[in-house]
């Protein structure tokens, strides 16, 4: 992903959940797959695996990120109602994360 090879660095990550589905890592590979069609400018693949992220994976490191990243496509895309429930989401659910408080922030600036 850091040379810009979105689809390759994708395939790998696919590979690594196929091969090992309860790796420690899988959400945060999960994750970096969501980032890779986000790179690619593909919101709505992008959207569904940080989505995937949250659902399978709740009470992972990854999850209040991948919601996080979601709320910020969302925003992105001009859907602010959706992202402010995902921004509000972040704050319930995982208030001492890092992502909570940037959450606060942007519930500030995003009507």
């Amino acid at each position: 992903m850091q040379r810009g090879s979105f689809g390759v660095a994708r395939s790998g990550f696919q590979d690594l959940l196929v091969r090992y589905p309860k790796f420690e890592e899988a959400p945060s590979a999960q994750l970096y797959i969501g980032q890779s069609f986000a790179e690619e400018k593909n919101a709505a693949a992008a959207d569904s695996v940080y989505q995937l992220v949250v659902s399978k994976y709740p009470q992972s490191k990854a999850a209040p990120t991948a919601l996080y990243k979601y709320a910020l496509s969302l925003i992105a895309q001009k859907k602010n109602t959706p992202a402010r429930a995902a921004l509000n989401r972040i704050v319930k659910d995982y208030p001492s994360s890092d992502e909570a408080s940037l959450a606060r922030d942007l519930l500030r600036t995003t009507k």
